[in-house]
């Protein structure tokens, strides 16, 4: 999605925050969660915006904004859990713990889309 242009792509932003303290968005760094939202509404306004982002920690930010939630296009990809596991624990070793995983996180976020009635349990497809 970076190469595609046209668009404005950002690789987990949430996370950078978390890890690096910022994230960078069109050549400037943003390094609170809320700024973060602020920030892609406005892009929003003018341009495409996608960024991908992981499940492996809550976004406290974006759980606790159901209009952003409710404003955002989600798609949820989830490979086999077990692969995830495995997947992960090649990176974490014995230091992995369940919810690094994501499922669980993810699955909270999907209810809190839910809860906003933008989406509902019909709008969304399993595919294997």
């Amino acid at each position: 999605m970076l190469e595609h242009g046209g668009l404005v792509a950002l690789h987990e932003p949430f996370d950078n925050i978390a890890d690096h303290g910022s994230t960078m968005v069109g050549g400037h760094p943003v390094s609170d969660p809320a700024e973060l939202i602020t920030t892609l509404r406005g892009l929003a306004g003018t341009a495409t915006v996608f960024f991908k982002e992981t499940t492996d920690r809550r976004h406290h930010a974006v759980l606790a904004d159901p209009r952003f939630l409710a404003e955002v296009t989600h798609t949820f990809l989830i490979r086999a859990p077990a692969e995830i596991a495995a997947s992960c624990y090649a990176l974490q070793g014995q230091r992995l713990t369940l919810p690094e995983i994501g499922l669980e996180h993810a699955y909270d976020l999907y209810q809190a889309i839910l809860a906003t009635g933008a989406l509902t349990r019909s709008s969304w497809t399993l595919t294997t």
